[in-house]
Protein backbone atom coordinates (compact mmCIF):
# COMPACT_ATOMS: atom_id res chain seq x y z
CA UNK A 1 0.00 0.00 0.00
CA UNK A 2 3.11 2.55 0.57
CA UNK A 3 4.35 1.42 -2.30
CA UNK A 4 1.37 2.08 -4.12
CA UNK A 5 0.69 5.56 -2.71
CA UNK A 6 4.22 6.31 -3.27
CA UNK A 7 4.30 5.48 -6.98
CA UNK A 8 1.06 7.72 -7.19
CA UNK A 9 2.62 10.66 -5.87
CA UNK A 10 5.79 10.48 -8.11
CA UNK A 11 3.35 9.77 -11.21
CA UNK A 12 1.15 13.14 -9.99
CA UNK A 13 4.54 15.05 -9.42
CA UNK A 14 6.02 14.31 -12.81
CA UNK A 15 2.70 15.26 -14.72
CA UNK A 16 2.87 18.75 -12.61
CA UNK A 17 6.54 19.08 -14.04
CA UNK A 18 5.51 18.30 -17.51
CA UNK A 19 2.23 20.66 -17.38
CA UNK A 20 4.73 23.73 -16.24
CA UNK A 21 6.98 23.05 -18.90
CA UNK A 22 4.15 23.02 -21.81
CA UNK A 23 3.73 26.11 -23.96
CA UNK A 24 0.14 27.70 -23.40
CA UNK A 25 -1.86 28.81 -25.76
CA UNK A 26 -3.61 31.82 -25.55
CA UNK A 27 -5.17 34.25 -27.68
CA UNK A 28 -5.24 37.95 -27.44
CA UNK A 29 -8.26 40.25 -28.05
CA UNK A 30 -7.07 43.08 -30.55
CA UNK A 31 -7.06 46.76 -29.77
CA UNK A 32 -6.80 50.19 -30.16
CA UNK A 33 -3.78 52.54 -29.83
CA UNK A 34 -4.71 56.36 -30.03
CA UNK A 35 -1.62 58.74 -30.16
CA UNK A 36 -3.07 60.87 -27.00
CA UNK A 37 -5.25 60.18 -23.91
CA UNK A 38 -4.84 63.69 -22.53
CA UNK A 39 -7.88 65.98 -23.21
CA UNK A 40 -7.01 69.35 -24.85
CA UNK A 41 -8.82 72.28 -26.27
CA UNK A 42 -9.00 73.41 -30.14
CA UNK A 43 -10.27 76.60 -31.14
CA UNK A 44 -13.37 77.01 -33.06
CA UNK A 45 -12.97 76.26 -36.90
CA UNK A 46 -9.62 74.37 -36.23
CA UNK A 47 -9.13 70.93 -37.17
CA UNK A 48 -7.49 67.95 -35.54
CA UNK A 49 -6.15 64.57 -37.47
CA UNK A 50 -5.27 61.71 -34.25
CA UNK A 51 -3.48 58.59 -35.03
CA UNK A 52 -4.74 55.41 -34.58
CA UNK A 53 -2.92 51.62 -34.41
CA UNK A 54 -4.88 48.21 -33.97
CA UNK A 55 -2.98 45.94 -32.50
CA UNK A 56 -3.61 42.06 -33.28
CA UNK A 57 -6.21 40.53 -36.28
CA UNK A 58 -9.43 42.50 -36.54
CA UNK A 59 -11.71 43.89 -38.81
CA UNK A 60 -12.20 47.69 -39.64
CA UNK A 61 -12.98 49.66 -36.15
CA UNK A 62 -15.76 52.09 -36.57
CA UNK A 63 -14.24 55.59 -35.50
CA UNK A 64 -16.75 58.26 -34.79
CA UNK A 65 -17.24 61.76 -32.39
CA UNK A 66 -19.56 60.78 -29.40
CA UNK A 67 -21.07 64.18 -30.86
CA UNK A 68 -21.53 64.97 -33.99
CA UNK A 69 -22.68 68.54 -33.84
CA UNK A 70 -19.20 69.46 -31.73
CA UNK A 71 -16.22 67.58 -33.68
CA UNK A 72 -17.50 67.62 -37.86
CA UNK A 73 -15.83 64.17 -39.08
CA UNK A 74 -13.79 65.35 -42.25
CA UNK A 75 -12.11 62.31 -43.07
CA UNK A 76 -10.23 58.51 -41.88
CA UNK A 77 -7.43 57.26 -44.20
CA UNK A 78 -5.81 53.63 -43.56
CA UNK A 79 -2.33 52.95 -44.08
CA UNK A 80 0.21 50.21 -42.52
CA UNK A 81 3.07 51.09 -39.96
CA UNK A 82 6.44 49.35 -40.46
CA UNK A 83 5.54 46.19 -38.19
CA UNK A 84 2.30 45.18 -40.88
CA UNK A 85 -0.79 46.98 -37.59
CA UNK A 86 -3.38 48.81 -39.54
CA UNK A 87 -2.91 52.93 -38.99
CA UNK A 88 -6.40 55.31 -39.35
CA UNK A 89 -5.93 58.83 -39.48
CA UNK A 90 -9.07 60.42 -38.10
CA UNK A 91 -9.64 64.14 -39.00
CA UNK A 92 -12.01 66.30 -37.21
CA UNK A 93 -13.24 69.93 -37.30
CA UNK A 94 -14.03 71.97 -34.09
CA UNK A 95 -17.79 73.03 -34.98
CA UNK A 96 -19.02 73.39 -31.77
CA UNK A 97 -20.06 76.68 -29.65
CA UNK A 98 -17.17 77.28 -27.37
CA UNK A 99 -17.29 75.41 -23.93
CA UNK A 100 -18.87 72.07 -25.45
CA UNK A 101 -16.73 69.09 -25.78
CA UNK A 102 -17.24 65.85 -27.52
CA UNK A 103 -15.08 62.53 -26.66
CA UNK A 104 -13.84 60.30 -29.56
CA UNK A 105 -14.32 56.44 -29.44
CA UNK A 106 -13.15 53.48 -31.58
CA UNK A 107 -15.35 50.21 -31.44
CA UNK A 108 -14.28 47.20 -33.24
CA UNK A 109 -16.42 44.00 -34.30
CA UNK A 110 -17.89 42.38 -31.42
CA UNK A 111 -16.15 44.67 -28.44
CA UNK A 112 -17.64 47.53 -26.53
CA UNK A 113 -16.97 51.45 -27.64
CA UNK A 114 -13.49 52.69 -26.20
CA UNK A 115 -13.33 56.31 -25.37
CA UNK A 116 -9.66 57.39 -26.16
CA UNK A 117 -9.53 61.16 -25.61
CA UNK A 118 -12.01 64.66 -25.01
CA UNK A 119 -11.71 67.61 -27.43
CA UNK A 120 -13.23 70.88 -25.86
CA UNK A 121 -13.92 73.72 -28.28
CA UNK A 122 -12.34 76.85 -27.18
CA UNK A 123 -13.17 80.47 -27.74
CA UNK A 124 -11.28 82.07 -30.64
CA UNK A 125 -8.71 85.27 -29.42
CA UNK A 126 -9.17 89.02 -30.76
CA UNK A 127 -6.15 90.24 -32.51
CA UNK A 128 -5.54 92.37 -29.34
CA UNK A 129 -5.79 89.54 -27.00
CA UNK A 130 -3.19 87.44 -28.74
CA UNK A 131 -0.84 90.74 -29.10
CA UNK A 132 -1.41 91.05 -25.28
CA UNK A 133 -0.29 87.76 -24.61
CA UNK A 134 2.46 88.25 -26.37
CA UNK A 135 3.31 91.37 -24.96
CA UNK A 136 3.10 90.11 -21.23
CA UNK A 137 5.29 87.31 -23.00
CA UNK A 138 8.15 89.44 -23.00
CA UNK A 139 8.48 90.19 -26.47
CA UNK A 140 9.09 94.04 -27.20
CA UNK A 141 5.60 95.31 -28.15
CA UNK A 142 5.17 98.76 -27.15
CA UNK A 143 2.29 100.93 -28.98
CA UNK A 144 -0.68 98.89 -30.10
CA UNK A 145 -3.69 99.69 -32.02
CA UNK A 146 -6.67 98.15 -32.38
CA UNK A 147 -8.52 98.65 -35.54
CA UNK A 148 -12.67 98.30 -35.97
CA UNK A 149 -14.79 98.39 -38.87
CA UNK A 150 -15.14 102.06 -39.01
CA UNK A 151 -11.19 102.83 -38.51
CA UNK A 152 -9.94 99.93 -40.60
CA UNK A 153 -7.55 101.81 -43.28
CA UNK A 154 -7.90 98.77 -45.44
CA UNK A 155 -11.87 98.46 -44.97
CA UNK A 156 -12.01 94.61 -44.78
CA UNK A 157 -12.29 94.25 -41.19
CA UNK A 158 -15.61 92.23 -40.91
CA UNK A 159 -16.15 92.02 -44.81
CA UNK A 160 -17.09 89.03 -46.20
CA UNK A 161 -14.32 86.52 -46.17
CA UNK A 162 -11.89 88.84 -44.91
CA UNK A 163 -10.67 89.46 -41.11
CA UNK A 164 -12.59 89.62 -38.67
CA UNK A 165 -10.20 91.50 -36.26
CA UNK A 166 -6.71 93.50 -36.50
CA UNK A 167 -4.30 94.97 -34.38
CA UNK A 168 -1.03 96.58 -35.36
CA UNK A 169 1.73 97.13 -33.01
CA UNK A 170 4.91 98.86 -32.35
CA UNK A 171 8.61 96.83 -31.80
CA UNK A 172 10.17 98.40 -28.80
CA UNK A 173 14.07 97.16 -31.21
CA UNK A 174 13.09 99.65 -33.99
CA UNK A 175 12.81 103.18 -34.23
CA UNK A 176 9.69 104.41 -34.33
CA UNK A 177 9.27 107.97 -36.66
CA UNK A 178 5.10 107.99 -36.34
CA UNK A 179 2.63 106.73 -33.44
CA UNK A 180 -0.38 106.64 -35.54
CA UNK A 181 1.79 104.31 -38.03
CA UNK A 182 4.04 101.74 -35.80
CA UNK A 183 6.35 99.51 -37.33
CA UNK A 184 7.25 95.83 -35.87
CA UNK A 185 4.07 94.11 -36.53
CA UNK A 186 0.61 93.34 -37.15
CA UNK A 187 -1.98 90.45 -36.42
CA UNK A 188 -5.60 89.65 -38.02
CA UNK A 189 -8.01 86.86 -37.65
CA UNK A 190 -10.24 85.08 -39.62
CA UNK A 191 -13.31 82.95 -39.36
CA UNK A 192 -11.81 79.91 -41.29
CA UNK A 193 -8.32 78.51 -42.67
CA UNK A 194 -9.31 79.75 -46.56
CA UNK A 195 -9.80 83.35 -45.71
CA UNK A 196 -6.87 83.03 -43.87
CA UNK A 197 -4.53 81.46 -46.98
CA UNK A 198 -6.34 83.96 -49.49
CA UNK A 199 -5.34 86.61 -47.57
CA UNK A 200 -1.61 85.48 -46.85
CA UNK A 201 -0.98 84.97 -50.30
CA UNK A 202 -2.23 88.79 -51.80
CA UNK A 203 0.34 89.97 -48.85
CA UNK A 204 2.78 87.95 -50.00
CA UNK A 205 2.57 88.98 -53.80
CA UNK A 206 2.81 92.28 -52.63
CA UNK A 207 5.72 91.59 -50.95
CA UNK A 208 7.52 89.47 -53.44
CA UNK A 209 6.67 92.64 -55.82
CA UNK A 210 7.69 95.77 -53.76
CA UNK A 211 10.36 94.93 -52.08
CA UNK A 212 10.07 97.48 -49.07
CA UNK A 213 6.69 96.16 -47.95
CA UNK A 214 8.60 92.32 -47.50
CA UNK A 215 7.14 90.92 -44.34
CA UNK A 216 8.12 87.64 -42.18
CA UNK A 217 4.75 85.71 -42.01
CA UNK A 218 3.33 83.38 -39.46
CA UNK A 219 0.04 81.38 -39.32
CA UNK A 220 -1.37 79.69 -36.13
CA UNK A 221 -4.76 78.23 -37.28
CA UNK A 222 -7.17 81.01 -37.62
CA UNK A 223 -4.96 83.67 -36.82
CA UNK A 224 -2.01 85.29 -38.95
CA UNK A 225 1.13 87.39 -37.72
CA UNK A 226 3.19 89.37 -39.88
CA UNK A 227 6.46 90.82 -38.86
CA UNK A 228 7.77 93.89 -40.64
CA UNK A 229 11.28 93.94 -42.42
CA UNK A 230 12.65 96.51 -40.09
CA UNK A 231 12.67 93.98 -37.44
CA UNK A 232 15.92 91.35 -37.61
CA UNK A 233 15.78 87.92 -38.20
CA UNK A 234 16.79 86.75 -34.56
CA UNK A 235 13.83 89.14 -33.18
CA UNK A 236 11.37 87.14 -35.77
CA UNK A 237 12.31 84.16 -35.14
CA UNK A 238 11.39 84.96 -31.46
CA UNK A 239 7.60 86.21 -32.72
CA UNK A 240 7.28 82.87 -34.28
CA UNK A 241 8.00 81.17 -31.54
CA UNK A 242 5.98 82.67 -29.06
CA UNK A 243 2.84 83.48 -31.79
CA UNK A 244 3.13 79.11 -32.37
CA UNK A 245 2.51 78.52 -28.55
CA UNK A 246 -0.54 81.25 -28.76
CA UNK A 247 -3.76 78.41 -28.01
Amino acid sequence: MKKAKILSLAFALSLSIACLGAPVSATSSPYVQSDTTVPFTRMQGETYQVKFTVRGTHADPKIAAGDGSVLQTLNVAKTKDSSGNDVYYFKVKATGAPGTSSAIYTTLPGQSAVRHFVITVSKPLTAQEIADNLKEGGLPIGNIIVYTAETDDNQLLGRPNQYISRVRFADNTVDQSDSNDPVGGSIETFNNSSDLEVRKEYCEAISKSIPIFAQYYYVNGNYLLRIDNAVTLENAKKYEEAFAKIK
